[in-house]
Order: structure tokens, then sequence, then C-alpha cells
């Protein structure tokens, strides 16, 4: 339908019928599919990068503040050895900082391979244009051409059209996970510790937000929360995304690659929220130095 669209948007503007005939040239609706969302993955990652340096800039300083601060260590619940809360927040940094690496580096390849790969569509469409050119020389074009829409889109340029190998799937899938993971971490930590009978940590207090509907003096770790949330919804993605890619079969599955749509969109969304949230509560969170010794003193001579 969206063909049939711009089709008519050509026509009713005057266009040639030759652009008409020139639209999706090549293409198949799995390129615009893929590479769209594609697209949608390089938009989502600029925004979670920026929300993961604000995170990191914080626990940076959560740890520089407090690397003299004594806390228990707990190990399998119960109180082990002494620590120090920088240590901890260091801990945070380290994971979310590889998490972000592997995000900012997994590769967003452009996916361009017409009907069933073999870009037969346009090679014939080169051929009549220059019909002097050899099998070589109209290789070469195609390449350029498939270079040249990469780089048109922010993209990487494919080695070669990736249809039937969902690797890049995977592995974008697997990045934004490793960081609701890292951010899961953190909001777990924080969980626990802002009990009331443990309250070493608050969460920052904002204004409309945490506050009960029945319990007035109650205030709700509600980014913690949110973490936490994403860190148990994204597995199950992430394992649709793997049971996809190894289940696909022929130049287009049936069922499989239909699959990953929700599934990485909902990714991106958990990943991307999860970021936003984790700006947010490290950057307003409050350390209990009185807390964190009292609770370690329980435990006697550590």
């Amino acid at each position: 339908p969206l063909l049939s669209m711009m089709r008519a948007q050509l026509a009713a503007t005057g266009a040639p019928a030759s652009a008409s005939a020139a639209l999706h040239r090549g293409a198949t609706s799995q390129d615009i599919i893929d590479s769209a969302l594609q697209l949608m993955a390089a938009r989502t990652r600029r925004i979670i990068l920026a929300d993961l340096r604000l995170t990191g800039t914080a626990l940076a300083q959560l740890a520089q503040d407090h690397a003299q601060t004594p806390a228990v260590a707990r190990s399998l619940t119960q109180h082990a050895l002494p620590t120090t809360f920088g240590l901890r927040a260091a801990n945070w940094l380290a994971g979310l900082t590889a998490a972000a690496r592997s995000l900012g580096s997994v590769s967003l390849p452009l996916q361009w391979g017409g009907a069933v790969g073999t870009l037969a569509s346009l090679k014939q469409k080169l051929g009549d244009l220059d019909p002097q050119a050899t099998g070589a020389e109209l290789e070469e074009s195609i390449h350029a051409l498939t270079a040249g829409l990469a780089t048109e889109l922010g993209l990487t340029a494919p080695v070669a059209p990736w249809h039937t190998n969902r690797i890049p799937v995977v592995e974008l899938g697997s990045t934004l996970g490793s960081v609701v993971v890292a951010l899961g971490v953190i909001g777990a930590d924080v969980l626990t510790a802002s009990r009331p009978e443990i309250a070493e940590l608050s969460e920052p207090r904002e204004e409309g937000k945490g506050g009960s509907s029945a319990m007035p003096q109650k205030q709700n770790p509600v980014h913690s929360v949110l973490l936490r949330n994403a860190a148990l919804a994204a597995p199950a993605h992430i394992s649709s995304l793997f049971l996809a890619a190894g289940t696909a079969v022929d130049e287009r599955p049936d069922g499989a690659w239909h699959t990953e749509w929700a599934a990485l969109r909902e990714l991106m969304r958990l990943a991307g929220g999860a970021a936003h949230h984790a700006a947010l509560l490290t950057q307003g969170l409050q350390v209990h130095p009185g807390a964190l010794a009292r609770n370690m003193a329980l435990s006697g001579d550590l």
C-alpha cells in the first residue's frame, strides 16, 4: 500500500513515468523493513547512549565521593565482610561501561538484496542502461549503489545481503539486553537498600512521582522498580530473537522473520526507558552513611 501511495504522489507532482518505475527498483519488502528497524536502532542508540553517559558520570561521582564510606558486603543475602559504598558504585559503573561500549560498537547494516538476495532486478536495470557493461562492472556498480545508500541512511554498508543471516539482529538484541541487565543490577541493589529497615539509600524525591494513592506516608522507589521491570521483561524478547534466527528457513522465513519485529522494537523501548530512568535515579541518589555504618555493626567485628 505504501508503494501505491508513493507512486500516486509522484504522478500527482508531474514526475515522469520513469520515476515511478525506478521507485523500489531492486528492493523487496524485507529490505525496507530490516533497514527501517536498523534506522530505528540507530536513532534509539543515540538517545540511550546519551542517558548512559549521564548515568556513568553520576556513578563515577558516587564512587569517588564514597570511596572511603564503609558498608557491609552481602553474600547470599547475609552479611559477609566490609566493603565501601564507593566500590559498589564503581562496580555498577563497570557493568554499565561494558554494556555501553557493546551497544556503541554493534554494527547496524543496511539490508539490500532484492527479492531473494541476488539483486537481479537492479542488475538487469543497470544492464539495460549500459548494454556494454561486463558482469564484473555491473557488480561493482551495484556495490557502489548499495554503499551509497548505506551512507545516505547512516548505516553500515553490508558485506552481502543478510536476509538469511540474522546475526545482525541477535547481536543488536543482545547488546540492548546487556544495557538492560547492567541497569537492572543497579535497580535491584537500590530497591534492597532503600527498604525502610535497611535505609542505606533513597531515591530522589520528585514532585508527583512515587507517592501512594492510599498511603500518604509511603514513597515508592519508582525508578528502580522500572529498571527491575525492564530486566525481568527483556530476556523473553532476546529469547524470541534467538529462536527466530535459529529456525529461519529458505530465503524468507515463514514466521520467524516476522517474530523479530515486535521483539526488537520492545527491546529498544525497554533499554531506552531503563536508560532514562537510570539517569534520573543515579543523578539524585541519596546515600546514608549512618545507616551503612549501623547495618555493618549488626554483625559485630568483621
